[in-house]
């Protein structure tokens, strides 16, 4: 009878074992799969950041490349594949290990308001940036657009309301998704 004990005490410290290493098992699978959740979410900071970066480069070059990339307003950007971005060639920089495309739509001029540009009141060109980039270590995209102001070069047309003072400059920034 004292054998047939023995046997039974070892099956079940088997069994609680084997609970044991499930539960085990289960907490490292799940940690790993953490792991990979906030490792992705990390790059994609990382690349929301280096995308912010690029945008304010990208608007202090627009004087150099307005006219190279100006595009009418289009809907859906955020839907454009990769490719219809890279036709426009002479809109694309890199930045660290981060490829971009950029195109500004003009949004037209407003006559109603002004800036001081030396000394003098000017009227203002409204332009929304649209930015797309790539990253070249991983498989992430982002895209933003940009909302920014200019002084209007040329005739202006007439203000026929109450005229308001504006910045140069960006005026906001969204992601596209």
């Amino acid at each position: 009878m004292r054998h047939r004990e023995q046997g039974l005490v070892l099956i079940i410290v088997l069994i609680f074992l084997q609970i044991l290493f499930l539960l085990g098992w289960s907490a490292l699978t799940m940690n790993t799969l953490e792991i990979k959740m906030n490792r992705r979410i990390w790059q994609h900071f990382i690349m929301q950041n280096l995308a912010e970066q690029a945008l304010m480069n990208a608007q202090r070059q627009i004087d150099e490349h307005l006219q190279d990339c100006m595009i009418a307003v289009t809907d859906d950007l955020a839907k454009k594949p990769v490719d219809w971005w890279q036709a426009f060639p002479s809109c694309t920089d890199n930045f660290q290990t981060f490829a971009y495309y950029y195109l500004i739509e003009p949004l037209g001029e407003d006559p109603c308001a002004y800036v001081d540009d030396k000394g003098q009141e000017v009227s203002v060109d409204y332009f929304r940036l649209n930015l797309l980039g790539l990253s070249q270590t991983h498989a992430i995209s982002v895209r933003l657009q940009s909302t920014f102001i200019k002084p209007h070069v040329g005739a202006t047309l007439g203000c026929h309301e109450a005229m308001h003072r504006v910045t140069i400059g960006r005026q906001m920034w969204r992601p596209l998704i």
